[in-house]
């Protein structure tokens, strides 16, 4: 299985909650999680557009 290259900041951040088991913890919740990932990449992108 190949991994999604991470776009921006806001995937890496995503990755980093996902290992550590934070992320299972507001799995049933609305947190706006995806909204911030989005933002983040829009902000902090690792490859120029």
């Amino acid at each position: 299985m190949k991994k999604k290259q991470a776009e921006g900041f806001g995937d890496t951040i995503k990755q980093f909650t996902d290992m550590t088991g934070i992320s299972k913890m507001f799995e049933n919740k609305d947190c706006g999680c995806d909204k911030r990932r989005r933002t983040l990449n829009e902000i902090l992108p690792y490859k120029r557009k």
